[in-house]
């Protein structure tokens, strides 16, 4: 090849690669997420913090912002049952008692039951079978689910 075509292409590569590479430069991010705009500030929080905690990006970061949350919006359900949960995997069960317990305060229905199971399990990984089965029973006495009731009934007797 010409070496003056060679040069002439190499040129046109090396202006084509600055061109993209300025594009991208300045090309937005992202389009905007019309659910992540509609959300309020405190939705906003607990989803960023969701995120952190399961991208593994920073779950410590993640858990600092729930609990932030928690603090200031103590009725916060997501916040909330988040934090529970993760004392529950990090055997910090005394945390887990308040939390559950607080969720069982301020929830109803179905959200309640969940609440009132996550405190009975965290009463048995304290070694409390008798809190454990206490609060089984409200759960028993709350739903009306059968297969919830057969498996909660199932669980007093093998805790009795």
């Amino acid at each position: 090849m010409n070496p003056k075509k060679q040069r002439i292409i190499q040129w046109i590569a090396i202006a084509s690669s600055a061109f993209l590479v300025f594009f991208i430069l300045v090309a937005p991010r992202s389009r905007a997420d019309k659910r992540f705009s509609q959300m309020s500030t405190e939705e906003a929080e607990v989803t960023l913090a969701l995120n952190y905690m399961g991208n593994g990006g920073g779950p410590m970061k993640g858990i600092k912002i729930l609990t932030r949350i928690a603090e200031l919006h103590p009725k916060n359900v997501i916040a909330i049952s988040q934090l529970a949960e993760f004392s529950m995997q990090t055997g910090q069960y005394e945390k887990a008692i308040a939390r559950y317990q607080n969720l069982v305060d301020i929830t109803s229905g179905n959200e309640k039951i969940n609440a009132q199971i996550g405190l009975s399990n965290a009463y048995f990984m304290m070694g409390d079978t008798l809190k454990s089965v206490a609060e089984l029973q409200k759960v028993f006495q709350m739903s009306q689910d059968s297969l919830l009731l057969q498996s909660v009934k199932e669980k007093i007797n093998e805790l009795q």
